[in-house]
Parts: structure tokens; sequence; C-alpha cells
């Protein structure tokens, strides 16, 4: 290699492009971009674990939503929080250019990261479903949406993921090369295009298609329900159907903007990084060189992960419940590291009371006569009342 060029390696920050296994100019990613793509990285995956961590927190901790709809949001932050995780391993490399973790955790990492992103992607569909029914179906929801029915669709999703990707971990698609003194982690879809191909085609692009189909579907359903409850209430006073009219627009707009939102990051997230690998497995690491700079390819892929912290922001705290529970809880842990604090007097023993009283047990015995004085009054008080009303019903 020449004195002014040098090889990116990287761990799972930069597995899966072919930069790992080229070299490039100082230029391409030396001094801001080795240093930008750093930041980058520790940046997504503080977020992710913070923020799922503390979404799993306040949903589990939480009486706020339906049970169904706890559980698909709490697989999904699980998943994210797993991202998160995975990506505290590019932090080293991303700095050092090297991958000094072995050729296990290389291919560990790597399965992993290709599992929970399409787990992530099918919680999402499945709480788009669940909330197509709820809406379509209100009294049959609770029968087909119960608690073991939701625990096992998320168990067959996992199940079905973790065996679907297990040819990826035991073919030779992750693997580690040496190259001039450093150690780097590659992903050659090449390798084995079939199993890669059948996993971006068969499983993932159909996933995502069902997922908009469904955001559509449940669009159209929420704004006949709607139209539905207009006419319902066409014979109500006016007061009444503009009240009514109000909280419909208002559920109207959050729905409407939590599906966009949905959408949204879901394809600016994934749709280019699937891209990229589609003509990976079609054309080879040669094309992707000669076509796409590093940055691209960065950008590319560091943006399949950046839903991983997004999600916490559209699922979680965009509604105004969770802030309420996350507030409520705040003060729970304030309260208790209060009473903690504060030094708890110890309990005065036989012999001291025999001995000296304090003045302060004096004091506190005095108030407590006081407040039963007072409440000796009070029921006389009240006794005398009911005595004198008898009297004057007696005498009329």
């Amino acid at each position: 290699m020449d004195e002014d060029s040098y090889s990116i390696d990287g761990g799972d920050g930069f597995n899966d492009t072919c930069a790992n296994h080229q070299e490039f100019k100082k230029g391409d990613c030396a001094g801001v971009w080795c240093s930008v793509a750093s930041v980058v990285i520790c940046i997504i995956a503080c977020l992710a674990i913070f923020g799922n961590i503390l979404n799993i927190f306040v949903l589990t901790s939480g009486k706020f939503l339906s049970k169904p709809h706890v559980y698909f949001l709490t697989s999904l932050a699980f998943s994210d929080l797993i991202i998160g995780v995975i990506n505290l391993f590019a932090i080293y490399p991303s700095i050092e250019h090297d991958w000094p973790f072995g050729q296990l955790l290389c291919k560990l990492t790597n399965y992993v990261r290709e599992v929970v992103l399409e787990v992530s992607i099918l919680m999402m569909l499945c709480l788009n479903i669940e909330r197509y029914i709820v809406i379509s179906y209100p009294i049959r929801h609770r029968i087909w949406l119960s608690r073991k029915r939701c625990k096992m669709i998320i168990v067959v999703c996992w199940v079905l993921t973790l065996a679907g990707k297990i040819v990826l971990f035991f073919d030779d698609v992750f693997i580690t090369e040496y190259n001039d003194d450093v150690y780097v982690c590659v992903t050659k879809y090449e390798r084995n295009p079939n199993v890669a191909f059948f996993s971006v085609l068969v499983v993932e692009i159909p996933v995502l298609v069902i997922l908009t189909l469904s955001s559509v579907k449940l669009m159209v359903t929420l704004h006949l329900a709607n139209q539905r409850r207009s006419t319902m209430l066409a014979h109500r006073s006016t007061k009444q159907r503009k009240t009514s009219t109000s909280f419909k627009l208002k559920g109207d707009m959050k729905s409407y903007k939590m599906l966009i939102v949905i959408a949204t990051i879901t394809f600016v997230t994934l749709i280019p990084s699937l891209s990229l690998r589609i003509i990976y497995i079609l054309k080879g690491c040669e094309t992707v060189r000669d076509r796409f700079s590093w940055a691209l390819e960065f950008s590319f892929f560091w943006l399949a992960s950046f839903g991983s912290f997004a999600n916490v922001f559209v699922f979680s705290y965009m509604d105004k419940n969770f802030f309420k529970c996350l507030k409520k809880l705040c003060t729970r842990c304030n309260s208790s590291a209060d009473d903690q604090s504060v030094p708890v007097r110890p309990r005065m023993t036989s012999r001291e009371l025999g001995g000296e009283i304090p003045e302060e047990a004096v004091h506190c015995s005095r108030i407590t006569l006081l407040s039963d004085e007072m409440k000796m009054e009070t029921i006389s008080t009240q006794q005398t009342r009911v005595i004198l009303l008898s009297t004057l019903s007696d005498n009329k």
C-alpha cells in the first residue's frame, strides 16, 4: 500500500459496504470525514440505547395503552435497543480503522443486526394491523388480539427471522480479512447471492410493501369511521355536534400524523440501504466501488440504523400519556430519593421514657391532646345539633 493511502477497516459501522476491503486515498476518509463518522456512530448508539431503555421502562410501568399495543411496542423497542448495543462495536473500528474483536464477533454482530432490522419492520407491520383491527372491529378485537395471541405472534416473528438469517451466520458472507497489518470485518454477499437475494426480495421488500398498503388501508378506514360518526351525530344538538366534531378532528389529525411519520421514516431509512444491497448482490462490489463514493455508502448504511431511535419518538414521545407516565415515574424516583436522604429518628425505648422526657416528645403529646379535644368538641356539637333538630320537629 502506498504511503498516501490506507484501508478503511470497520466493525459494524463499515460492514455493509465494499469500502471495508478497498484502498482509499487520504481525501476519502481522513481528518474531518473520519471524525464525523465516529461522532455519528456514537450519537446513534447512545440515543438508541438510552431512548429504548426509557421506552421499555415506561411501557412496562404505565397502564395508558392496551396490552397488545404495549407488547408490540416493547418488542420494537427491544429490537432497536439491540441495534444500539451492536453499534457500540463500530466505535473503536471507526477511530482506529481496525477490527480487533475476531471472526466470531464479526459474524455475530452482522447476523444479529440483520435479524433485528427485519424484526423492527415486522413489529411496525403488526402495529399497523393491530390499529386497523381496533378501528374496524372494536368489539371483536379483544378476542382476536388477546394477550396470549400477541405474545405468540411476537415469538413467531423472532423465531422465523432468526431461523431465516442463520445461513448468513454459518456461511462465508461475514468474514474477517488480514489487510496490510490490520484486520477488517467484511460483508461479501456475492459469496452466497441466493440467500441474500431471497432475504431482500422475498422477505424485506414485500413486508415494506404490505406495511405501506396497510397504512393506506388504515387511513381509509379512519376516514370512513369518521363519516359514520358524523352521520350518527346529525340528530344531536348543534353544541354537542360541534364538540364531538372537534374531538373527532383532533383524533384524525393525530392518527394521520402518526402514519405519515411512520411511512416516511420507514422508506427514508430502509429503501436506500436495500437498494444498495441489491446492487451488491447483482453487480458485485466492483460496480459499487466505481459508482458510489464512501460518504454515500456510509450514509445509506447508517440511515437504516437511524430508525432505531427515531421509532421511540414516533410511537412513544408523540403520545401525551407517555409524558404523563414518565412524569409520574420521575416523581416517584425523586420522592424515594428524598425519603432516603431524610434521617429517620430512632424510636425511644422504655428506659428513655422512664427517665427525662425530651421537650419534643412533650410538644408532640400536647398537640395530640389538643387534636383529641377538638375532635370531642366537634362530636358534641354535632350531637347537640341533632338533638335540637329532633326537638323542633317534635314541637311542630
